[in-house]
């Protein structure tokens, strides 16, 4: 079955607020700590998750915000940096 949520009287930014809450708790609830410490995710899955553009992930790489490590010829995000900014981002909001 199908659950229905309806919304109503709540604003954009408690939404988006409620959604991190959500994505972060079932992200800590599917990989126990040391799981996460050696979990690397590729570009494309921290753009998701972070809901950034490939330009403003390059801007935080350049800052050091993200130390990418590279594989080949391509980037690979630890899981526990990204959940650090995640954390960061929600708790601004």
């Amino acid at each position: 079955m199908v659950e229905k949520i309806i919304l109503t009287e709540i604003t954009r930014s408690d939404l988006v607020s409620e959604i991190l809450i959500g994505v972060k708790e079932l992200i800590k609830e599917s990989n126990n700590h040391s799981i996460a410490e050696k979990e690397w995710l590729t570009t494309n899955e921290v753009l998701q998750l972070l809901k950034i553009t490939s330009v403003t992930l390059w801007n935080y790489d350049q800052k050091g915000l993200t130390k990418p490590q590279k594989v080949g010829n391509r980037k690979r995000y630890r899981k526990s940096d990204i959940l650090a900014i995640l954390e960061r981002k929600e708790s601004r909001n």
